[in-house]
């Protein structure tokens, strides 16, 4: 009897596993740091990702250190523009 209880147990636990990891969310993020042509860092420069399959637009402004971060997106290709004041755009 024992074996049967500790059978079932097992496949029970099993199973919650597999729908856990079936049910896990999917997706990334992006960081990064804007830098200018001589390495310097650049504060306040605003960075858009766009979904390139869905249209889907993100938003941010790099911080002191010229770091961005985009912490939630889904999979996906993503085109990224990055403009600040003082730089002309390629």
């Amino acid at each position: 009897m024992k074996f049967t209880v500790r059978t079932a147990l097992f496949a029970a636990l099993s199973i919650l596993f597999w729908l856990s990891a079936g049910m896990a969310e999917v997706g990334g993020k992006i960081t990064g740091v804007v830098k200018d042509q001589t390495g310097g860092i650049i504060p306040g420069a605003t960075v858009v990702v766009l979904n390139t399959a869905t249209g889907v637009k993100q938003t941010t402004v790099t911080n002191a250190e010229g770091t961005y971060s985009f912490p939630v997106l889904a999979v996906g290709q993503y085109d990224i523009d990055v403009t600040a004041d003082g730089f002309k755009p390629k």
